[in-house]
């Protein structure tokens, strides 16, 4: 999937150094974060809506370093143009919000105020049923919609008056951030909740965005809040349709996910009688690529202070970088579905041996999976493991051997017993918050009738119930994307209120979620391809994230380049021990040469990684290259910098033998190469680039010197 998006010209990877193997270094490949966009206030963003004539009409003109917004008056198509592009995109302001279409003698009104403008939807006599309030930016824009419901109760349909002259256009391709489904098309979706597939979605949720292919370059449709709904999708010749149950919608106020509002006041007319429902704002930004859509969306609401990073570089506990080693696909291998053969705490151990063994790994975090509780959802251990005493015994010897451990939590689904029949859980019912707090306590927790374990790995977030689902007791509390942000939010307070440094690795890749979870896993796939598109997508939207590579279905062909790329996006998993998930043997050349690809990574710092347009990646600390894959994804280099950024010396290892090219630039030269324990490797240099005959299993150590010192302090 990676190589597609490539080849269609997304380049998922926006905050990129040079091209390829041979970009630029070690020069800064990427400035330091800039702060985030300032809130538009009259101070910092002056009054720019301004009065101009527009063909034989007048209008209202909103000039931007990103984009011109252009709206005629009595119209509610928004013209959208770029400094880049000569072309022109109709964006309607309209939304159906309960309706299939506009009354006939619907007309509309606009009004400005600064940087805000306000559409008035009027239907005739029936007055006021709709608002529609566009707020410009430098780099993005907002839209708010308030609409009367109308007869309708399954339809919201935003940027569409309803027919073909108030649609969308042009738009001639489609990018969606959801990897369940292709990225390329024309109608694309995203999606949040179970949609009937035996697969697990990856991201729950993605983010919550679609881009569009128009003559501006690339247009993102993202929402600000999280919604009360769980599928947002585009319609060729159409609206961008959001799932919201407007009944259920009506039934509270708006909390900001999408409920009851107080109906608004316009000159135009007077607001129609009957049900007012408020929704998320939408942001709307534009870019030469869908990757540089997405970027612009995370950055846009981190400048509304909505994109939140519980751990950013630098505040993570450096465990969270040693390897994962996951019981879950060995489980598969050896002890078949957990109902035959029940996991111990003897099979753990074992395992724990096989990685220490095989691999040469001496820190690295044990994720005990599913197979561990007594019962979905409890926190007793089953007999296998001697229950919580035992339990904590396990942990405490892996604690002994500098390990860390990792408990694997379900999300939604339960059951009272093995023979009961399976309830989703509702995280709005009295006494859930308070039950999650005992249930992280005991797993988090140090003291007495604790087992004192160092995070949980959550899954099953995708099971979240459809918005319609009335088993809510109170649905006010979320319901969808919504009823999810509301659970995971309970979830982490309540775990790290037991343990402050807790890691919780979660598979929410929207921004918003960023505040609830250490790191994303990419779930399971099928190539290292497959993980690495992922990657990209949350490299792009949750650049300060840590990243968990996952493990789980990974063969034999395919895992030296996934624990290579891995180990520099993010955090390597292991998911086996003595045989791939097709059941190929885990050779021993290859156990120690992946070992060492995964012990060198976790030295690289806390930064952000950042994907390469032809493949691969680098791995950046602030702002300085420090880590990248060469090879196609079959050898790792590790640079080490001087204060100035400067590199001056390199560790280089690889998973197969051959020649290894390691790019150069800015007069850097590579003056001696040595494999450990100190013989000297011959280097052939050319170019931009040096090469050297490398094996696997072998630690490289390259001296580096460049024309140009680091200037005195």
């Amino acid at each position: 999937m990676r190589q597609l998006v490539r080849l269609a010209g997304l380049a998922l990877g926006g905050l990129m150094v040079g091209q390829g193997a041979a970009a630029p270094w070690p020069a800064p490949a990427l400035a330091p974060p800039a702060p985030p966009p300032a809130r538009v206030t009259a101070a910092t963003h002056p009054p720019a809506w301004t009065a101009v004539a527009v063909g034989a009409a007048r209008g209202l003109r909103l000039i931007e370093p990103a984009y011109t917004l252009t709206l005629a008056q009595g119209s509610a198509d928004l013209a959208v143009q770029t400094p880049a592009h000569p072309g022109r995109f109709t964006l309607p302001i309209a939304a159906l919000v309960g309706r299939g279409a506009l009354p006939a003698a619907t007309r509309f009104a606009a009004t400005a105020d600064g940087a805000e403008l306000t559409l008035a939807t009027v239907a005739g006599p029936l007055g006021l049923i709709a608002t529609t309030i566009v707020t410009g930016s430098p780099t993005f824009f907002t839209v708010k919609v308030l609409a009367l419901a109308g007869p309708d109760p399954g339809s919201a349909v935003f940027f569409d008056g309803g027919t073909p002259q108030t649609t969308m256009t042009p738009v001639t391709g489609g990018f969606t951030p959801d990897p369940s489904v292709a990225p390329l098309g024309r109608a694309p979706t995203v999606t949040v909740g179970d949609t009937g597939t035996r697969h697990s979605e990856p991201f729950a949720p993605p983010p919550l965005m679609v881009g569009l292919d128009t003559p501006v370059g690339w247009v993102g449709l993202g929402l600000a809040g999280v919604p009360n709904a769980s599928v947002i999708s585009y319609r060729p010749g159409g609206g961008l349709t959001v799932n919201y149950p407007l009944v259920q919608l009506a039934g509270f106020p708006d909390r900001g996910a999408g409920g009851r509002v107080g109906s608004p006041a316009s000159p135009a007319a007077p607001a129609a009688r009957g049900t007012w429902l408020g929704f998320p704002r939408f942001v709307v930004t534009v870019g030469a690529t869908a990757a540089a859509a997405l970027t612009a969306y995370d950055a846009a609401l981190t400048g509304l202070g909505l994109a939140r990073v519980a751990f950013p570089p630098g505040s993570r506990p450096s465990w969270w970088s040693w390897p994962i080693a996951d019981t879950w696909g060995q489980q598969f291998l050896t002890e078949g579905l957990i109902t035959r053969r029940p996991l111990s705490a003897a099979w753990v151990r074992t395992m724990v041996q096989e990685w220490q063994r095989r691999f040469g790994l001496r820190h690295f975090t044990v994720v005990i999976d599913h197979g561990w509780a007594s019962e979905l959802g409890s926190t007793l251990p089953s007999a296998s493991f001697g229950g919580l005493a035992g339990m904590r015994r396990l942990i405490d010897q892996l604690h002994a051997q500098g390990l860390r451990v990792v408990l694997w939590w379900p999300l939604w689904l339960a059951q009272a017993s093995p023979t009961a029949p399976r309830e989703l859980i509702d995280p709005s019912a009295p006494g859930f918050a308070a039950a999650t707090t005992r249930a992280m306590r005991v797993m988090l927790g140090s003291g007495p009738g604790e087992l004192d374990a160092d995070g949980l790995k959550y899954d099953w977030g995708y099971l979240v119930p459809q918005p319609t689902a009335s088993h809510f007791a109170d649905p006010a509390d979320g319901l969808g994307a919504a009823a999810l942000l509301h659970y995971l939010r309970l979830l982490a307070q309540a775990a790290w209120a037991a343990r402050p440094l807790a890691l919780i690795d979660g598979g929410a890749a929207a921004p918003q979620f960023g505040g609830l979870e250490g790191m994303i896993r990419l779930y399971d796939a099928l190539s290292a391809q497959s993980w690495s598109a992922r990657a990209d997508i949350a490299a792009e939207a949750d650049p300060d994230v840590a990243i968990d590579g996952d493990g789980f279905l990974m063969a034999a062909s395919q895992a030296a380049a996934h624990v290579v790329s891995s180990s520099v996006y993010g955090t390597p998993s292991l998911y086996y021990a003595t045989r791939w998930a097709a059941g190929q043997a885990i050779t021993p050349t290859e156990a120690s040469a992946l070992g060492l690809v995964m012990t060198v990574s976790d030295q690289r710092g806390q930064g952000r990684p950042v994907p390469q347009p032809g493949g691969g990646w680098t791995y950046l600390v602030h702002g300085w290259v420090v880590a990248r894959t060469l090879d196609d994804d079959q050898a790792l280099i590790l640079y080490r910098l001087a204060a100035c950024g400067r590199a001056v010396a390199a560790t280089l290892v690889t998973t197969a033998a051959g020649s290894v090219v390691v790019p150069l630039a800015g007069g850097t030269i590579v003056t001696a190469v040595s494999a450990q324990p100190g013989r000297a490797v011959p280097v052939v240099d050319r170019s931009g680039s040096a090469t050297f005959a490398a094996q696997p299993d072998v630690t490289y150590r390259l001296a580096l010197a460049s024309g140009t010192a680091c200037p005195a302090a």
